[in-house]
């Protein structure tokens, strides 16, 4: 499954310019998990003009492998899709949560 496909994917192994692909694809999967066409279409707007920051951050940052949040980035999605899995929605939000919090003070960061 796409789910299993991105979860089991090893961070470390992923080049720096295909981070905003996996981004989206994780993403998608948990809109589509929402089960809810009106959130996943909204989430969907929402996440075409996020993606403008995405590769603001990736153009600031480089093609610098160690500088691009050490991989965390995949990390918390792999991490947040497994509490899905697991159907644990308390760990799933304070994941998604720290997720944000972290994309937000790194976009800060290069604005």
């Amino acid at each position: 499954s796409a789910l299993n496909e991105v979860i089991h994917k090893d961070p470390t192994a992923v080049e720096p310019s295909c981070f905003p692909q996996i981004d989206e694809r994780c993403h998608h999967i948990i809109y589509q998990a929402a089960d809810n066409p009106f959130l996943e279409e909204t989430l969907t707007t929402l996440y075409t003009l996020n993606l403008r920051l995405w590769y603001l951050y990736l153009a600031k940052r480089g093609d610098q492998t160690d500088a691009i949040v050490e991989y965390k980035h995949i990390v918390e999605h792999q991490k947040i899709l497994d509490a899905l899995r697991q159907r644990d929605s308390e760990l799933a939000q304070e994941l998604m949560v720290d997720h944000i919090e972290l994309y937000q003070s790194n976009i800060k960061a290069v604005m």
